[in-house]
């Protein structure tokens, strides 16, 4: 009986992560529309680092808390960022893999 009321206040733990993870996602993608924005209007280093680091961050964390597909899109969209640094990809070609990240909504499940 202590097992089974452990696994459940366990389980009830990582929702509420899951939960307040998920909450935060809309902020931070507004954060990452306004850094991608700047970046547009600036390529520099100054613009490009912000922006790479908040997707990395989701493209790190989002999978742990149980959203697969988002860490997944975020995943896609770093590698585009990175590809600009190194001037592999064009702006058009990364802006669709930021924009399927911005544009992201949690599905019910």
């Amino acid at each position: 009986m202590q097992h089974q009321i452990n696994k459940d206040s366990l389980k009830e733990k990582l929702l509420k992560l899951q939960n307040e993870y998920a909450s935060n996602i809309p902020e931070r993608l507004k954060l990452i529309t306004r850094l991608w924005k700047s970046y547009q209007d600036d390529t520099s280093e100054q613009n490009y680092q912000p922006l790479l680091t908040e997707v990395h961050k989701i493209a790190g964390t989002a999978t742990m808390y149980g959203l697969k597909d988002l860490g997944e899109i975020a995943f896609h969209a770093e590698e585009e960022i990175l590809a600009l640094k190194n001037r592999t990809v064009n702006t058009e070609k990364a802006g669709k893999k930021i924009n399927a990240l911005i544009k992201w909504r949690k599905t019910i499940r």
